[in-house]
């Protein structure tokens, strides 16, 4: 019979710790199942989920965009954690979903802060997105960036 020891640190297949996320899922059924998969991606790229925002290295808001009350939710919520960036608490924050797609420009000009934005074709990529806004705060306090090319649905402000 074979054990395995979940903490063990010599594991070559285990994915390295790369920081830590925060995710908060808005809107539909469909939007959970995005949030899943988005949660599932980070997760097997070594990204760390953590339970309050604050806490975390990045936040990853999957909005909803398709009704005014949801919109507004969205919006409320990304001011809130873009308010812990400008604290200090978080390092950057990530709209994804149905109105970081939808309403790019507009939620540029509405949440200023904003590190990357990731539309509902993007999810998959959310993991670079994720990477790309921690090198963005490597490069400003001098370490050396990574020149990326823009990835399918991964949008700078």
């Amino acid at each position: 019979m074979s054990t395995s020891n979940a903490d063990s640190t010599n594991s070559s297949s285990a994915p390295r710790e790369r920081g830590t996320f925060a995710f908060v899922s808005l809107g539909c059924p469909k939007n959970l199942v995005d949030s899943e998969r988005m949660l599932g991606k980070l997760a097997m790229e070594g990204f760390s989920l953590v339970g309050d925002a604050a806490e975390a290295d990045v936040v990853v808001v999957n909005t909803c965009g398709f009704i005014e009350p949801a919109r507004q939710e969205s919006l409320g919520v990304l001011r809130e954690m873009v308010e812990l960036k400008t604290g200090g608490r978080v390092k950057a924050v990530i709209a994804a979903g149905c109105l970081a797609e939808r309403d790019r420009e507009g939620l540029r000009d509405q949440v200023p802060g904003l590190d990357h934005l990731v539309g509902v074709f993007g999810r998959e990529e959310i993991a670079q997105a994720v990477e790309l806004s921690l090198e963005r705060i490597g490069a400003k306090r001098g370490k050396k960036r990574i020149a990326v090319e823009e990835l399918k649905g991964i949008f700078s402000p």
